[in-house]
């Protein structure tokens, strides 16, 4: 008989690429997945979806967001959880919980305690580290009401009373078993890029022409403080001033988007830099395309040390070189696939000297692009990911 997986995610679907992958893998692998997920706007409360089944809760986008952050402080969100999980699993046979993200853990083990199902913790980022540099989390009241201190305590709470916890990267590994969580029930499930679905998108032809006679960095992604797309504008700027006759592109949305159209104004790149603005994931192979080098400028902290973008592998799997801040992950692979140049993630005049370097090896480029590509048929790919994820369930 098939296990019968029930996935929680608190945000509406289908938007998140990691989710889909893993409900898509497990599906195909024998298991019946069910996800449990918000409706923000009018989406069917259930639909079956490439394979698995999606229910929809009904709920407001903004009170989630804030409430999520909450869950140390005001147990309202994880009251209003435990009772739409409880019903989901009786309602649906659930066999085995798969909760992404740890502020949805504290509902999800009142669920395991009360009903006595497992619990697989699905990890997506560094979420305790990541509150030290998210807007909400450093503005009144957030800064008021959230406490670092009790989310780190929780975590290892938390993470201790699982069954088994999935991570994005292997320096995640290190992190967890350092904090005193036992390495035997961690399981790395890596950000790779889907290649048989990602090819399933048509190139949109006006967004490539719109930019095939002219240099183009760009990148994708949200506009959060910890992206380091601040040292980006700078490094850009001074390049700028230093020859470099190129364009960059901003795709994506985020707290700091009117910050960032400001520095562009004060470092009067304004004409040189579009913002795209947030794009659905269909459309993202033909901004790749568009692109002639990819840039992951985040900045080098405990949380983008232990996480790993999607995008990367975009660019690497479309032949695009890319330009990387020095955080571990980025790092590490980057110089093994010997497929861009990484830079100081803090020092905009590295970044500027990068991307001139860049400019004055066009003919380069081509090489670079070649070899990010062949790695990741190689290796940076989903089905090498999807190995660890259906074996773990599979030895469950």
């Amino acid at each position: 008989m098939k296990k019968r997986i029930g996935m929680i995610l608190d945000k509406d679907f289908p938007q998140d690429i990691r989710v889909e992958n893993e409900a898509i893998s497990l599906s195909k692998n024998g298991f019946d997945v069910y996800l449990l997920c918000f409706a923000l706007k009018n989406e069917s409360v259930f639909e079956h979806y490439k394979g698995f089944h999606i229910v929809r809760i009904p709920t407001s986008r903004y009170w989630t967001r804030k409430m999520r952050a909450l869950v140390t402080v005001i147990p309202i969100y994880d009251l209003f959880l435990v009772e739409k999980i409880q019903r989901f699993v009786s309602q649906y046979n659930i066999d085995i919980l798969h909760v992404h993200d740890l502020y949805l853990l504290g509902a999800a083990l009142k669920v395991k305690k009360q009903l006595n199902i497992p619990i697989v913790s699905d990890l997506h980022e560094n979420y305790v580290e990541g509150l030290k540099n998210y807007r909400f989390a450093n503005s009144f009241p957030g800064n008021l009401l959230i406490s670092i201190e009790k989310w780190s305590r929780m975590e290892i709470e938390w993470l201790n009373q699982v069954d088994r916890i999935i991570v994005v990267v292997e320096e995640a590994i290190d992190r967890l078993e350092a904090l005193g969580i036992d390495r035997g029930k961690i399981h790395s499930v890596q950000n790779y890029v889907n290649c048989e679905e990602y090819d399933k998108y048509d190139i949109i032809d006006n967004i490539v022409d719109k930019y095939k006679n002219e240099l183009v960095y760009s990148y994708i992604g949200a506009f959060d403080t910890h992206r380091g797309l601040m040292i980006l504008l700078e490094g850009y700027a001074k390049a700028i001033t230093q020859g470099l006759k190129a364009h960059l592109m901003l795709i994506g949305r985020g707290k700091i988007e009117k910050d960032l159209k400001k520095k562009a104004a004060e470092l009067a790149v304004t004409q040189n830099v579009n913002f795209i603005g947030f794009r659905p994931y269909h459309e993202l192979p033909s901004y790749v395309l568009a692109s002639d080098v990819g840039i992951v400028p985040h900045m080098k902290t405990g949380h983008t040390d232990n996480t790993l973008p999607h995008k990367l592998f975009h660019y690497m799997y479309q032949q695009k070189p890319v330009i990387v801040s020095d955080c571990n992950p980025l790092k590490r692979i980057v110089n093994d696939c010997r497929c861009g140049r990484v830079y100081r993630h803090s020092d905009s005049d590295d970044l500027a000297a990068s991307l001139i370097w860049a400019y004055d090896n066009r003919a380069r480029l081509k090489t670079l692009g070649t070899h990010g590509r062949s790695a990741v048929i190689k290796k940076y790919n989903w089905k090498t990911a999807e190995k660890n994820l259906v074996t773990m369930y599979e030895n469950f």
